[in-house]
């Protein structure tokens, strides 16, 4: 176990320094008249330019507190400062070579609105037990974008179960469906769509992304992305069910939340199986569809050539027949004569 000034060296407090968010909140200036569209062509929509998102200077409330843990008693300690909802994300090393298995889970990322908690799984010795405790939680909502695979992968890889979960993707669609009703079961929203839609603020997202999460101690600039995506989680959950009251008939919540443990992965693998199934099968019925096409296509093209072939030949028989009669005629008139 490691010292009490050990484990003190190993988090970080960070509050809100009050400085503005740097991205830029007015529009663009106008452009040089030189750059206008000629008349007549169409004017492109311009794409509203929105402040970044920084949990120093949050949409809604005061700047939280953030933790980055990487030791499992001081994640233990912490993890009961966290009250529903809890926004929930995690990251891993990135792997740039093709066809190379994922890394393990590196970092777990957890917020509500007045704390987050960075931990680095992946410099501890031990998981820590409040934090699966959390997850087991159904009094406690986890929310955000992704969040079976994220549950899922963390199952697989520590056989931990989920409950209580709530994808904002899939929420938003059920509040919001003049919005996302063209989106799929997989082709949700994003985090950085939500975040513009209902924040009004922009994610920043590029090359750090691809940073190496098992890094020790994380960059700050790695720990504020990771902050950022959680905190705006839970955000975006406040703001969508703020819409939620306010429907006529609204969805019930219990709607939207599910839980990944043994049994629901079995099914979901059994789903997954399913699928492919009847996309094998589809595949078959239209190479089967397909291929009955050809072969009445070639019957048409033989049926055309038999029938071409037959006029000829009756063409070429009609052709002697009228010579034979011609010499015949001939004949007669010779011997006539």
């Amino acid at each position: 176990m490691a010292s009490d000034s050990h484990k003190t060296s190993q988090m970080s407090i960070s509050r809100s320094s009050g400085a503005a968010p740097s991205g830029r909140s007015t529009p663009l200036t106008s452009r040089d008249v030189s750059d206008q569209p000629a008349v007549g062509k169409a004017v492109p929509p311009t794409k509203p330019v929105f402040p970044r998102y920084t949990f120093r200077q949050p949409p809604t409330g005061v700047a939280p507190n953030v933790f980055y843990i990487r030791d499992h008693h001081l994640a233990d300690n912490i993890v009961s400062l966290l009250q529903s909802p809890v926004g929930f994300d995690t990251e891993w090393r990135p792997v740039l070579t093709k066809g190379t298995p994922s890394r393990n889970t590196a970092l777990i990322q957890l917020a509500d609105a007045n704390t987050i908690l960075l931990i680095q799984i992946q410099a501890m010795k031990y998981f820590p037990q409040q934090v699966e405790e959390l997850f087991q939680n159904p009094d406690i909502i986890k929310v955000g974008c992704g969040i079976r695979g994220d549950a899922v992968k963390l199952h697989d890889e520590r056989q931990l179960n989920f409950k209580s979960l709530l994808d904002l993707g899939g929420f938003a669609k059920a509040v919001d469906p003049e919005t996302w009703s063209h989106r799929t079961e997989h082709s949700m929203a994003g985090l950085a769509a939500l975040c513009e839609t209902y924040l009004q603020r922009s994610l920043t997202k590029g090359k750090i992304t691809r940073s190496n999460r098992e890094m020790i101690p994380m960059t700050q600039g790695m720990q504020d992305y990771a902050a950022n995506d959680a905190h705006s989680s839970v955000m975006i959950y406040h703001r969508l069910m703020q819409m939620h009251s306010e429907m006529a008939s609204p969805p019930p919540l219990s709607g939207s939340l599910f839980g990944v443990d043994i049994a629901s992965n079995i099914d979901e693998a059994l789903q997954v199986q399913e699928r492919r199934k009847a996309r094998r099968r589809l595949k078959t019925l239209q190479k089967q569809e397909e291929n009955e096409k050809k072969k009445q296509a070639l019957i048409t093209q033989q049926q055309e050539r038999t029938a071409a072939e037959i006029a000829l030949y009756l063409q070429e028989q009609e052709e002697a027949l009228m010579e034979e009669e011609d010499e015949t005629t001939v004949m007669l008139m010779i011997a006539h004569d």
